[in-house]
């Protein structure tokens, strides 16, 4: 099996705004378009994104409120999962207790605040439920930055 490995950054990529961020380096078994290709796939299906709706490509009224309840963790500030996306995670099998950052079950209904870890294992678990063949492991060496590959920005809202 050959390996891929990518920088995957939550929060600030470009450091532009808050500038705050964490870096992750993940060694993975697919290479890395196709796993985005895979993460597109799962948004599309899920009607979630975890950046902008708009950079994932989903038709989502602007004007309803329910826009910024599919978003998880992209916006400033924003830094949890609604109960919206939560209920439509469990309702496709996402386990939401590894993403929260206490690691105890939300109560139904109530938000999920993700860790920075957490949020990495649901981006990783977004690309599993498209391709259930991917695999990923967190690794120390770095080859290529999944955000400037993608221009995506994951986990903005996570951090002030």
């Amino acid at each position: 099996m050959k390996n891929s490995v990518v920088s995957f950054i939550i929060g600030d990529w470009s450091e532009d705004g808050h500038m705050e961020s964490e870096t992750f380096y993940i060694s993975m078994n697919i290479a890395p378009v196709l796993a985005r290709a895979a993460y597109l796939e799962t948004c599309k299906k899920l009607g979630l994104s975890l950046e902008d709706i708009n950079q994932v490509g989903l038709a989502i009224d602007w004007e309803h409120p329910e826009h910024n309840a599919r978003q998880i963790c992209a916006d400033y500030n924003n830094k949890y999962i609604s109960a919206l996306a939560t209920s439509i995670l469990k309702e496709n099998g996402f386990d939401v207790n590894k993403y929260h950052y206490t690691g105890t079950e939300p109560d139904d209904g109530c938000l999920v605040e993700p860790s920075v870890d957490g949020l990495l294992a649901l981006y990783m678990d977004f690309i599993k439920f498209s391709r259930p063949e991917f695999e990923w492991e967190l690794t120390e060496s770095n080859v290529l930055s999944w955000n400037d590959s993608f221009r995506c920005n994951v986990g903005y809202g996570l951090f002030k």
